[in-house]
């Protein structure tokens, strides 16, 4: 799911979520959810898209969405 909510991310902004100059960056980035949300606010996508974004790039697995 997870993998789902990067190339989704991808698709609407066409950006990396957690882009970064290095590996150590972009684990970094991805440890402390550093990622621009508010890209989506500004193509003007819906709260739903934003929210399922969100939901599936969540950090903990428990906490993300699931298929089930």
């Amino acid at each position: 799911m997870w993998s789902i909510g990067v190339i989704l991310y991808e698709m609407i902004t066409g950006t990396d979520p957690f882009a970064g100059e290095t590996f150590d960056d972009i684990k970094f980035n991805v440890r402390t959810m550093n990622f621009d949300i508010t890209l989506l606010d500004n193509f003007g996508y819906s709260p739903a898209l934003v929210n399922l974004v969100k939901g599936l790039l969540e950090y903990s697995e428990e906490d993300r969405l699931s298929a089930y």
